[in-house]
């Protein structure tokens, strides 16, 4: 069981940890708002996205069964509710640096002209 949820882990930590490519993702998504056109960086990145979502939701089931069957309903409460405030901080925190590379992005357009 205990491999399992590493298992699971290590995929969540996979398709989120790897953020090497997201300014190019930012970047071809900004692209496409002002040019109308497709980019396939960031069809790459959407179908990326939709695969972190699946496998945090595949990772919080596996988590609550596994809690459920050890702890019982009171403790998976708990753990529910400190995975959701986890959640909630991690979205603000992605949410935030978006926001700055947003913000950057207009005034390097302008150096770079």
């Amino acid at each position: 069981m205990a491999n399992d949820q590493r298992k699971k882990a290590k995929e969540v930590v996979d398709l989120t940890g790897d953020d090497s490519d997201s300014d190019e993702y930012f970047f071809a998504g900004a692209q496409r708002l002002r040019t109308g056109s497709e980019d396939p960086l960031l069809d790459l990145f959407m179908k990326k996205e939709e695969q972190r979502i699946h496998a945090e939701h595949q990772a919080a089931a596996d988590l609550v069964q596994t809690a459920l069957r050890t702890v019982g309903p009171t403790a998976v409460r708990e753990l529910l509710r400190n995975e959701i405030v986890a959640s909630e901080e991690r979205h603000r925190k992605e949410d935030m640096r978006l926001q700055r590379e947003m913000e950057q992005a207009p005034r390097s357009q302008w150096l770079n002209q």
